[in-house]
């Protein structure tokens, strides 16, 4: 495992949560996966993130879920990605106040981009 800045990535999608955690360990970073947001939070302690990276249909999203209990637990909170299908991401991304919308299928280096572009920011 890397040890840059920690992702989490949350997707009920195994193969999806497997292929973001070996292309982001691949650039340096440190990718911590869950597939519901109950196993987000659990994952808390072990890695703070730098980026969430999450679906827009995970588990335990809503409130009281994953996103308003970890807000709760920070100060200042990690950018949020959701990786959507929905037909109306705009709508999705606003209700959870995701920083950023990257719609399913993506291309590995639009992906990249997005993350290089949250971490070079918080820099």
């Amino acid at each position: 495992m890397a040890s840059g800045p920690c992702i989490l990535i949350i997707d009920e999608d195994q193969d999806i949560r497997d292929f973001l955690r070996l292309a982001l360990d691949d650039e340096g970073y440190q990718p911590i996966t869950a597939g519901n947001g109950k196993r987000a939070i659990d994952s808390l302690p072990a890695c703070m993130p730098s980026l969430i990276l999450i679906d827009s249909h995970v588990p335990y999203l809503d409130r009281p879920g994953f996103l308003s209990t970890y807000r709760d637990m920070v100060e200042v909170g990690a950018p949020v990605v959701m990786l959507t299908t929905a037909l109306c991401p705009d709508v999705v991304a606003a209700r959870i106040h995701a920083d950023a919308i990257l719609e399913k299928p993506f291309d590995l280096d639009d992906l990249l981009e997005v993350v290089d572009h949250f971490m070079s920011a918080a820099a």
